[in-house]
């Protein structure tokens, strides 16, 4: 992999763009609106608004894609800038700077967790101890995945892990986070229960992390059913 160089503009372009007061601001429609259009005009999976800072580039705008930023010296738009003209890439795969990128037929992974019986534990306990028990769980997530694995809640007691540039890498962290779950204090602790869903990148069927989700999600689901089917 070839990292970009920086431009010979660096220091005026960093002034010009931090002059902006843009870097890590909300989304905002008019910028979505363009990424939307690009998606369906050019019939792509992602489209992005990326701001190059000194050492990340951000997204101010993104379709088809959940991360908000990453590395700059990994990124494609770092290489863009360098250029005056269109910057094309027609295969990342077969193109000497990009090809061992971790942007691009990277072995990934994503666990799909849902928190069994969380209703009941809110109706029985309160909210605050529902709400004290999402925290904890998702504590035992960073704890147990790796510094590199993005953990996040997706809404109400749903969490979903991403493990980038893994093989396999899942199992060994769910057999931590079981290990983990028993040995560590929550007052509610024996109403800590989940069902889980794997699934490993596939080139071939999941051209979107939606897609990859989907099957995460469909699993978890029927890792659920064998733990009802399993209490009786």
């Amino acid at each position: 992999m070839q990292g970009p160089l920086p431009p010979i503009d660096e220091t005026a372009r960093l002034m010009s763009l931090h002059s902006l007061r843009i870097m890590d601001t909300p989304a905002e429609e008019r910028y979505d609106r363009l990424t939307r259009m690009a998606k369906r005009l050019f019939n792509v999976e992602i489209a992005l608004v990326s701001l190059v800072d000194s050492d990340r580039q951000w997204f101010k705008s993104k379709q088809g894609l959940d991360a908000c930023e990453t590395s700059r010296a990994i990124s494609f738009c770092g290489h863009a800038i360098l250029k005056t003209e269109v910057f094309v890439v027609s295969d990342a795969a077969l193109d000497s700077r990009f090809a061992d990128n971790p942007l691009v037929g990277t072995p990934a992974e994503i666990a799909f967790f849902d928190l069994d019986g969380f209703k009941a534990v809110n109706d029985t306990y309160g909210h605050a101890a529902g709400d004290d028990l999402l925290q904890h769980f998702a504590r035992l997530l960073v704890k147990c995945f790796r510094t590199a694995d993005a953990v996040g809640r997706l809404g109400g007691d749903e969490f979903v892990v991403f493990l980038s540039n893994s093989c396999g890498g899942a199992t060994a962290a769910l057999e931590r986070l079981q290990e983990m779950a028993l040995r560590t204090e929550c007052e509610i602790r024996e109403k800590l229960a989940w069902s889980v869903g794997t699934i490993a990148f596939d080139p071939d069927r999941h051209t979107t992390v939606e897609s990859m989700l989907a099957d995460a999600d469909s699993n978890m689901y029927d890792d659920k059913l064998k733990r009802r089917a399993a209490n009786g």
